[in-house]
Order: C-alpha cells, then sequence, then structure tokens
C-alpha cells in the first residue's frame, strides 16, 4: 500500500491554520483543492486566506512551482455547526451567511446570488437530520471522556471499554479507536509522538475536557455534548460525504486550527480510501514509537469486533440504548439527566428522516 506521511499530509500555514490532505494511501496529484472547513476556519476565513497569498504558505500548498493553485471552499458542514450551536446566526441566516462568504468572494470565489437563501433553506428543512448526525457519536464521547481523566487505580472505565464487544451496541470503530489510544495515553501521560515536543495526552486532555471561560461548559451536559460531538463530526465528514457519493471539485482537504484535531487525531488516524470509495480509518504506527504503538494495535485490536449493520432503525435505536446504558455505568444522576435531555431534544428526532436536498 501507498503511505503518505503526516509530514506530507499536513501543511501548517505561518497563523497555525493547517490544511490537511487526509488519506494516508493515496498521495495528492493536484494543487486544484475542495477545501472543508470547521467551523473556527470559516469564522476566521481572512486569517488563513491571507496566509495563502504569503509565498512561503502559497509555496508549501502547491505540489510543484508549474502548478496553478485553484481553491473551492465546501462551506456547508460549518455551517451546519453555526445553525446548531449560534443561536445568532439561526436569527438571521441569509446575512450572516453573506457575511461568512465575503472574503471569499473578494479573491474572486464565485458564489450564485441565491446561495445564502439556498442554504437557509437546507439548514432549517434539515435541522432534525443534522441534528442526529451531529449528536450521533455523543455516548462514545462519555466513555471517552472517562478513559482520558480515569484516575490511578480506576479500571472501570478501561473495562467498559473492553466489554462493548460483548454488547448490542452500536460498532464506531473510528471512535473507539480513539479510545483505545486515550486508554494508552493515561497510562502513559509523558510519552510524546515522534518529532513533537509535547506529550500526546496534553492534546487529548485538553480536547475532551470541559471548558467553561470559552465555550461555557459546566460538566458532562448538553453543550458540552454537542461541541464535542461537533469536533468528532468533522473529522468523519470527510468519509460520511464520499460514502455518500458526493463528488469533490478538486483534492479535499480540511482546514483546522483545532490542536487536537491537527496534532493528534488527523495525524492518528487518518484515512485509507479504496478504490470503490468505501473508507475506514486506521491508526498510523508512524505516529509514535515502534514500541509503543504495537501497545496501541493492541488495545485497538482487543477492542474492535465484526458486526452486522442493524436492519432498521428500530434497532438502530436498540444498539444506541444499550450504548447508553452501558456507558453510564456508574454515574451520578445529573449525568444522567444530561445524557436522557439530548437523546429526546437531539438523537431520535431524525431517526428514519431523508435529507432534502
Amino acid at each position: 500500500m501507498t503511505y503518505v506521511p503526516y509530514e506530507k499530509r499536513c501543511i501548517e500555514l505561518s497563523s497555525g491554520n493547517c490544511f490537511i490532505y487526509p488519506f494516508c494511501n493515496i498521495e495528492r496529484k493536484s494543487s486544484m483543492l475542495e477545501l472543508i472547513l470547521d467551523n473556527n476556519a470559516l469564522v476566521n476565513a481572512k486569517e488563513w486566506l491571507n496566509d495563502i497569498r504569503k509565498n512561503e504558505n502559497f509555496d508549501k500548498i502547491l505540489l510543484s512551482k508549474s502548478d496553478q493553485l485553484c481553491i473551492v471552499p465546501s462551506l456547508y458542514l460549518a455551517f451546519v455547526e453555526q445553525y446548531l450551536s449560534n443561536s445568532n446566526y439561526s436569527t438571521d441566516i441569509i446575512q450572516r451567511t453573506d457575511n461568512f462568504i465575503e472574503p471569499f468572494k473578494k479573491l474572486g470565489i464565485p458564489f450564485g446570488d441565491d446561495f445564502s437563501s439556498n442554504i437557509e433553506r437546507l439548514l432549517i428543512q434539515n435541522e432534525k437530520q443534522n441534528k442526529t448526525d451531529w449528536i450521533m457519536s455523543y455516548l462514545y464521547i462519555i466513555l471517552l471522556f472517562r478513559i482520558t481523566f480515569a484516575k490511578k487505580g480506576e479500571n472501570k472505565p478501561f473495562e467498559l471499554l473492553k466489554e462493548l464487544k460483548n454488547k448490542n451496541v452500536p460498532c464506531f470503530s473510528s471512535i473507539i479507536m480513539l479510545c483505545c489510544l486515550a486508554e494508552f495515553l493515561n497510562k502513559n501521560k509523558n510519552i510524546k509522538m515522534i518529532n513533537d515536543d509535547r506529550p500526546a495526552y496534553s492534546y487529548l486532555s485538553s480536547f475532551i475536557n470541559t471548558h467553561t471561560a470559552q465555550k461555557g461548559e459546566t460538566g458532562l451536559e448538553e453543550k458540552y455534548f454537542r461541541n464535542r460531538a461537533g469536533d468528532l463530526s468533522f473529522w468523519l465528514s470527510v468519509p460520511k460525504l464520499l460514502q455518500d457519493d458526493y463528488d469533490p471539485m478538486g483534492e479535499l482537504m480540511v482546514v483546522t486550527k483545532d490542536k487536537a484535531l491537527k496534532k493528534l487525531i488527523f495525524r492518528c488516524f487518518p484515512f485509507v480510501l479504496e478504490a470503490d470509495k468505501k473508507m475506514r480509518v486506521i491508526f498510523d504506527t508512524n505516529s509514535f514509537d515502534e514500541q509503543y504503538s504495537k501497545e496501541i494495535l493492541s488495545l485497538i485490536k482487543e477492542a474492535i469486533w465484526e458486526f452486522s449493520p442493524p436492519n432498521s432503525d428500530e434497532e438502530k435505536i436498540t444498539r444506541l440504548s444499550n450504548l447508553k446504558n452501558h456507558v453510564l455505568d456508574g454515574l451520578d444522576d445529573n449525568v444522567k439527566k444530561e445524557v436522557e435531555k439530548v437523546w429526546d431534544e437531539w438523537l431520535i428526532n431524525g431517526f428514519g428522516l431523508n435529507y432534502k436536498p
């Protein structure tokens, strides 16, 4: 298999924003790029758009000096995050969308006259579907939180991870792999990735922790689940797009400044793209020294299992209910109330609904 190392996949600009090519088994062949933006990259578009006009950054992005750089911004996922998490945006979608696309228009990137009204229509008529897709990972986030912050001698979170394969629960293999990495890093907090000067655990703990001052999170609550689920949804947006037969207008790259995403998650867990457009997440063993990678792989092999896809929405909900009961084992009633609130208001309402184009 062709292997594209992280150093070639990740282009860090002078502002700290990164263009990340998500595939580790296919070489990038073009400087025509479709850029999938996270919410921060949308909000701070002027920053990284100014970056790419500087020679030192421009040259990093081009495959060769004879190439011509062409970028097509893919903004819908970032607008979904705005709509679901920013009440100010949802009260004036058209005007605020116009404001967001203005920096791109100044660079000559075309947008149809009805672009912002179409975004408003899509967001409103697919709100339930987007909420369900957005929050789908939140039960696994509870497990990830418990593993990341398990105290010395507290084995319950690690046991919950190992017991998943014996339960009738959904197998979100990508997040399970992240949970396995979290277990290893929790037990080896000072280990660094190759050519990195910070312990890998610091990226994970900062990412999965609650952020009261910055995001108003006070614990394992709806706002926290929404924010973390959004970050993980962005990581997994590329395979979902391609598996839904999306036809990119260039080489897909994600744009993010989030430290955990660019330094840990997209580095350790790139995508492999098969000929039939099926994708899978793998653990990049070159992220850590060989001895550590072997330990992480061992945890992954122990946790991942062969599973049969559910046959109906009812079966999906049954598996999610089983997962909810499993990851909540031993947690207090306040957390359980927040989990049920998200379950009722966000997760279930969109099941069985088709996306309206």
